[in-house]
This record gives structure tokens, sequence and C-alpha cells, in this order.
């Protein structure tokens, strides 16, 4: 799991596309897929035609392929937390403990990672709405309590490292994190544990 943390141009944007453009240039649709979620609606457009996103439908029908909506969203994490349990109950069949060993096992037949992208983390819900935040929250915590070692994985990006936006619960399972400049000593300390990520004039 992975947390992107950054003000307006300090390059998560760049730092996010050179990472979804290596997964689809160096790993097969049968090796990773991907759940885009891009509130900004301009960020993902580029792979609208990938063919490791995942398509799937529910019963309010198909979801789309690069999401922008809230509620669309919140379904995809849905399915994300849908596939840990499918999976986790296969894997115990196979007496084994994570996808990499099931895979070692099952080479004919192995099982794809699945990414979870978030572009805006803070867009995930809409202002005032607390019951969605926490849904939105929740789904997340347990994606990244339970998905590593079911081969689900999150890459999460914000503008805004507050504590109401990546809580410690959260946080504490997005071992990698990568931060750009931040506005503030404070933003720094959420992402980091430190300050060294805020600029230069605040430390002062």
């Amino acid at each position: 799991h992975m947390l992107i943390a950054g003000a307006a141009n300090s390059g998560k944007s760049n730092l996010l596309n050179n990472i979804l453009a290596s997964i689809v240039r160096f790993a097969t649709p049968e090796e990773i897929q991907l759940i885009l979620v891009d509130p900004k609606k301009v960020e993902f457009v580029a792979y609208q035609d990938a063919p490791h996103l995942v398509i799937f439908e529910d019963d309010k029908g198909e979801i789309p392929r690069i999401i922008e909506r809230v509620s669309d969203a919140i379904r995809s994490l849905r399915y994300a937390n849908r596939v840990i349990d499918e999976r986790t109950e296969i894997i115990k069949k196979a007496r084994v403990k994570k996808l990499s060993e099931y895979n070692a096992k099952h080479k004919h037949e192995p099982l794809p990672r699945l990414v979870v992208v978030i572009d805006e983390l803070a867009s995930l819900w809409r202002p005032g709405r607390r019951k969605e935040r926490d849904r939105v929250h929740s789904l997340l915590k347990r994606i990244a309590n339970m998905g590593r070692a079911m081969g689900v994985h999150l890459i999460l990006c914000t503008q805004v490292p507050t504590k109401t936006n990546v809580p410690m619960d959260l946080k504490a399972n997005l071992w990698v994190r990568v931060a750009g400049k931040l506005p503030d000593h404070v933003s720094s300390q959420i992402i980091l544990g430190t300050g060294d990520a805020a600029w230069i004039e605040d430390i002062k």
C-alpha cells in the first residue's frame, strides 16, 4: 500500500502517472488489474482504454471504466472488499497464507493482483457528510488491513494530509509514504512522522 501527499504542483500527479504507466507497460492484465478513481475527472483519461481496468456489475449496474462519482467510488471499494473475502476462502482452501504462495502452487491459473488507485482522497466524501466519509474510511481501512496478503493494494493520493482525511488507523497500514512539498510542519508530520517535507518558510 502507498500514500502520496503534497501541495499543488509538488509532483504528485507525475509520480502517480509514472506508476500507472509502468504497470500498464510492464505487467499484463492477467498479472495486475486496476480500479482508477478520479474525482477531478481529468487525471486518468489516458488510461480509459487500458485492458487492465476492472469492469464489474452490481445491483446498480456496471461500474464506469474510470470512476468519477463518490457513489461509484464507494461501490468500487465494496467490490475490492468482496474480492478480499472471496480470495480469503480460496487461499484458505489451498492451505496457504497469501496470494504469492497460492500463485506459486497454481502457476497455470494464478490470481491477478488488484490495485485501487485514488487520485484525491479528500474528494471521496461531500462537505458536511460525515457518515459518507466514515463509510469510505471504513472500506479503505479494511482493504489496508486485510488486502495485502490477498493481493489487493491501495495507492492513495491527497493534497490535504490532515488527521481527518488520513486517520492513524488507516495510515498505519500504508507502509510506503511519499511526500512532496507540504505547506506546514503539521502536514509533513502526519505523512512522514517528521517535518522534513514542510516548506522552509514554515519551519523558520
